[in-house]
């Protein structure tokens, strides 16, 4: 607490005075630092303990429920011409005891194509955002708006768009995506 009492000095002047309660009880920082460090260790503790116990629920919860990749099989070098499923079935079938083969599905390695058509409706959906909501997101349509930002843009717009991609950029990108699907979906 702070209190401040005005009086006279020698020469008359009224001076304030200003003190301050000081609290003469001593505090045993020992046993405060010990509660504190004990604190301390046992959340730590519980925080151990509960990551354990949350691992231990998450195998038990995996473990109750059946899914497709507990019955998957994946062949990883198999022939070029290999993509009939009813072909797989039958082989697995013939060529293996007590095998019953209820679904069979061949996905060819596509990863480039689908990450490309993913990354296409990414950008499609930048577009989208970046039109008014009645607009048409046909190609024809979107390439006519982008022309039409690009005419109007100045020097600076121009340099701004190369930091942030406006709809011409990003269309851009969208029709060179386009064609890369195109070619890959032809394998």
């Amino acid at each position: 607490r702070i209190a401040n009492v005005t009086t006279p000095d020698e020469s008359g002047n009224d001076v304030t005075l200003i003190f301050a309660l000081r609290n003469l009880c001593e505090i045993d920082t020992n046993s405060l630092g010990l509660v504190n460090y004990a604190t301390l260790l046992l959340l730590i503790l519980g925080i151990v303990i509960l990551h354990y116990y949350q691992e231990n629920k998450e195998v038990q919860f995996d473990e109750g429920h059946q899914t497709a990749q507990d019955y998957s099989i994946v062949i990883t070098n198999p022939p070029k011409d290999a993509i009939d499923p009813d072909e797989w079935k039958n082989f697995f079938e013939s060529n293996f005891r007590d095998v019953h083969v209820t679904v069979c599905t061949v996905s060819v390695d596509n990863d480039l194509l689908v990450k490309s058509l993913v990354r296409r409706r990414e950008l499609m959906r930048q577009i989208e955002i970046m039109l008014p909501p009645d607009e048409s997101l046909d190609t024809l349509n979107i390439s006519k708006i982008a022309a039409k930002i690009e005419k109007k843009r100045h020097f600076l717009d121009t340099l701004c768009a190369k930091i942030v991609p406006g709809i011409p950029e990003l269309f851009g990108q969208v029709i060179v995506l386009t064609s890369k699907v195109q070619g890959l979906a032809q394998w």
